[in-house]
């Protein structure tokens, strides 16, 4: 019960927030190119090192990540090609870290 009063007033947030991006102009596909970029600059950073920068553009990362889908939801412009492009940057985030982890 309780869970469910958080879940719901979370949410409400989150859609709320989700409009005010979007009445600026950013689109949900933007917010997820924004999300690969910082896939890629999160992997080259730690690939060469820079490990307190590679994660604070990780963060930034999931952060867009979260992001694209609660404007998409909240102004209704959830697309076919809006889900597969988010798919493809989650893809590119695992193959990005296969090589670092090994």
């Amino acid at each position: 019960m309780l869970v469910n009063k958080i879940k719901k007033k979370t949410d409400k947030v989150l859609l709320e927030y989700g409009r005010k991006f979007y009445s600026f102009g950013i689109t949900p596909n933007f917010v997820t190119f924004l999300s690969m970029l910082f896939t890629l600059i999160a992997f080259y950073l730690f690939y060469k090192g820079y490990l307190f920068y590679g994660g604070l553009a990780l963060l930034v990362d999931y952060l867009f990540d979260l992001g694209d889908g609660m404007i998409a939801r909240s102004v209704g412009k959830t697309t076919n090609f809006g889900m597969y492009f988010d798919r493809i940057t989650d893809m590119l985030r695992v193959f990005c870290w296969i090589p670092i982890a090994l």
